[in-house]
């Protein structure tokens, strides 16, 4: 059954109902919501696991949804039927002892602060860190103390959930599960929940290291890379511990990610390399270009100097030529002049020649 998870006070995570998709309020002071299904509660004596205790204790039995409860003042411990084994029997006069091995570490919820303005009100279990000093984490057997016969009336209900139960001596099965024993290191995991408090401590390292080695906020930093790469690589190591499949999945992404930002890389570098020999070769041939352009500038002004000397001699040769030109014209009016004066004087003079 996935896990449906809901905002408690302060923006808490608040622990899962025991219907889909429900949740515990977080005005209700019981650990269950008002109108739901009471679950079996039964009172015990005391919890002890490795050398950590608490008392008194509460069993909360959730039999619909495969869950045991076990409520002392410190919070709740949190586990499923399907992790657990072990044996209720005899423990002195009027005591029964419930003895349980876990495969896997319990959930660990606490109730939050109240608010200055709950009036009262108790906020509903939200996710924290192991409450026991660790011990919980670590053992695997957890003993319970109860009076005598608080669980006569689950009996069979605890068998079908891998209990065996002893009652005057017999032994009654425990549902096919395997029987009682020490458990393996190798059957013991660490905690599998996810705890907000445990994000939080681990955002305020993470931004604390970044201050303490002075991690650019943007742009490219290996030291930001580095921390944040170690830290996904610790999520993923603890996510693998619980889901194999996840943290392979992650490990592959963090990877595909990696190789990514390394062939930007690869890219970044071509191109500085690319665009300083383009730069080099600009800068050279800039230089060969100031040279030419500083003989075509030399060239054009001497060319120059020579159009403006040809131009005055065409101006002075085309003067002198209009000077000869009406030289001449001036020519040939005065010796058409002088031939027209010769031909009138001829003309006279015949005249006056006698006979």
């Amino acid at each position: 059954k996935p896990l449906h998870l809901t905002m408690g006070r302060g923006g808490a995570i608040g622990r899962p109902y025991d219907a889909p998709g429900e949740a515990i309020g977080t005005t209700s002071s019981a650990p269950w919501a008002e109108g739901k299904k009471l679950l079996p509660r039964v009172p015990a004596r005391r919890l002890s696991v490795g050398s950590w205790s608490a008392a008194p204790v509460a069993l909360e039995l959730d039999w619909e949804n495969g869950r045991l409860v076990l409520e002392c003042p410190q919070g709740q411990l949190e586990a499923r039927w399907a992790d657990l084994s072990g044996e209720l029997r005899p423990h002195g006069g009027d005591a029964e002892q419930l003895v349980l091995d876990l495969s896997r570490p319990p959930q660990f919820l606490q109730r939050p602060p109240p608010e200055p303005d709950a009036a009262g009100e108790e906020g509903g279990y939200v996710y924290t860190t192991d409450f026991t000093g660790g011990e919980a984490s670590q053992v695997g057997r957890y003993l319970v103390q109860l009076p005598r016969g608080a669980l006569s009336a689950h009996d069979d209900a605890l068998r079908r959930a891998g209990i065996r139960v002893r009652r005057g001596g017999a032994v009654l099965g425990a549902g096919g599960k395997a029987s009682l024993g020490p458990l393996s290191p190798a059957r013991r995991k660490p905690p599998s929940s996810s705890p907000r408090l445990d994000a939080i401590t681990l955002q305020e390292q993470l931004e604390r290291a970044l201050r303490e080695r002075q991690a650019r906020p943007t742009g490219i930093c290996p030291v930001r890379e580095a921390l944040h790469g170690a830290l996904l690589e610790e999520l993923a190591g603890t996510i693998a511990r619980d889901e194999p499949r996840r943290g392979t999945l992650l490990r592959r992404v963090a990877g595909e990610s990696r190789m990514t930002i390394d062939a930007y890389r690869t890219v970044y570098e071509k191109s500085l390399l690319f665009g300083a020999s383009k730069l080099s070769e600009a800068a050279a041939l800039k230089g060969n270009l100031e040279g030419r352009i500083a003989e075509l500038q030399a060239e054009t002004a001497s060319l120059a100097d020579e159009v403006r000397s040809l131009t005055d001699l065409c101006e002075s040769l085309e003067h002198r030529a209009q000077r000869a030109e009406a030289q001449a014209e001036a020519e040939t009016h005065d010796a058409s002049a002088l031939r027209a004066e010769g031909e009138q004087l001829q003309g006279l003079l015949d005249a006056l020649r006698p006979g």
